[in-house]
């Protein structure tokens, strides 16, 4: 008995699966090109539009790129048009419902969710297609061309392709800028001015509210996060929108000069926290909120601009080390790509320590200007100073003396031999400094006797 019944219920389901596809496979599924909803080149499509209930979105082709015409004017998102479009031209026919289709209310199509049209060049319109209903299995969507009768049956995926708004084919960049090609950047905010120049091969250079060299890093870091800035929600354009959210007294302007053209942004921190900040590119496409945090990166200070580095150099270059501390003189010189003391003791060096000195002295940044034109020395521990670092380099050149001062528990105040500024720096370097021979010299093993 138990048999008989397993048998009637595999029976039972196959008949049930066997009506279900009845109903739904008339067509069989085939794989080839004529499936295909829109036979067409991707790079012949110059006008998407899509209407979704009572809201119409078209954009069409302008260059490399795309541009909305419908409900807004803007520049739309070329990454994401495109990767729409292939969707749309990949999508094919799954299998027939229904060819000559007399009720389309059944399907959802009567009134559709979805009218897709797309047009070629030449203002040549492909057939509409109309999306409606998914079917039972929640998994595809019916649909019809608008040149034949049939109902057939698409992957959902097309359908939920076809779904966003118009704000997400904009163009989300807040600002095109092209960070290489920038010569000049200033900064307008809490009452005072920074200027910064582009000096070509001699790096960046602030040039206001004082002179002297600029963090390259730094500058590179400011003008990639503008780059990278993205719009969250497109506000308001046109006459007055710029006093409406407060941005005609904005709490930071930064001016750009790119190669010849001029470059605006705006930023006014949201009373609400989470609309975050309300920007203005110019040009650009009116008020729009973006990521808060882009205006405290952006509120730099002199000092958070200016180049804190004390020796420039490469390691590879240095020639020559020179150490006084304590009343001794360590003198170091490589020879190929050794290191070797030679004074006050001729010994071979452990090149290792030696270019983690180098590199501690190259990575050497002050975080405290203490005085730019200079103080009591004795008052800092440098009228006479507990320690010299020198370097020579290969082509012969010696760099300004480092002379290091005083320590506190906080800082430790240093200043280059050649000017009159004094600097702070973390106390823990002077525990990279050497003092004496045995911390460089190379280590020998024990001699063996037989």
């Amino acid at each position: 008995m138990r048999w008989r019944s397993l048998g009637l219920l595999a029976l039972t389901l196959a008949i049930v699966s066997g009506a279900y596809y009845a109903m739904e496979a008339k067509g069989k599924k085939s794989e080839d090109d004529s499936t295909r909803l829109f036979l067409a080149d991707e790079k012949e499509v110059e006008k998407i539009s899509i209407k979704k209930g009572g809201k119409k979105v078209v954009m069409r082709r302008e260059g490399d790129g795309w541009r909305l015409i419908e409900p807004v004017r803007a520049k739309g998102d070329t990454t994401e048009i495109n990767s729409m479009l292939r969707t749309i031209l990949t999508a094919k026919q799954e299998r027939t419902i229904d060819p000559q289709v007399k009720d389309l209310g059944q399907y959802g199509l009567e009134l559709p969710s979805i009218l897709l049209s797309l047009t070629l060049r030449g203002d040549k319109d492909l057939p509409v297609l109309l999306l409606g209903d998914k079917n039972p299995n929640g998994f595809s969507a019916y649909a019809k061309r608008g040149d034949h009768p049939a109902v057939f049956l698409v992957a959902d995926t097309l359908g939920n392709r076809l779904d966003p708004g118009a704000a997400d084919f904009r163009d989300k960049t807040l600002l095109a800028l092209e960070p290489d090609k920038v010569t000049r950047v200033e900064l307008v905010g809490k009452g005072r001015s920074i200027s910064l120049r582009n000096a070509g091969a001699e790096g960046w250079e602030l040039t206001k509210p004082t002179k002297g060299r600029a963090d390259v890093e730094m500058v590179r870091q400011l003008l990639w996060r503008i780059r990278n800035a993205r719009v969250k929600e497109f506000l308001a354009d046109g006459t007055g929108a710029k006093r409406r959210y407060g941005l005609d007294h904005p709490d930071l302007i930064v001016d750009l000069t790119e190669t010849d053209a001029s470059k605006r942004l705006l930023l006014k921190k949201a009373a609400d926290a989470k609309v975050g900040l309300y920007a203005v590119a110019e040009p650009g496409e009116g008020v729009v909120t973006t990521d808060a945090r882009l205006l405290t990166e952006l509120s730099k200070s002199p000092l958070d601009l200016r180049d804190r580095s004390l020796l420039r150099f490469e390691t590879t270059e240095v020639k020559a080390l020179t150490i006084r501390r304590g009343g001794r003189t360590l003198t170091l010189t490589k020879d190929r790509d050794a290191w070797k003391l030679i004074a006050p003791t001729q010994a071979d060096a452990q090149s290792g320590k030696v270019y983690d000195l180098l590199y501690s002295l190259k990575e050497l940044r002050y975080h405290h200007l203490i005085a730019e034109e200079g103080g009591d020395l004795a008052r800092y521990g440098l009228k006479a100073p507990q320690a010299e670092v020198e370097l020579s380099m290969a082509s012969g050149a010696r760099l300004p003396t480092l002379l290091i001062g005083k320590p506190t528990k906080d800082r430790l105040y240093v200043k280059l031999a050649a000017a009159p500024a004094l600097y702070a720096i973390d106390p823990k370097f002077l525990d990279r400094i050497p003092d004496g021979p045995d911390a460089l010299k190379q280590e020998t093993g024990p001699t063996t006797t037989k």
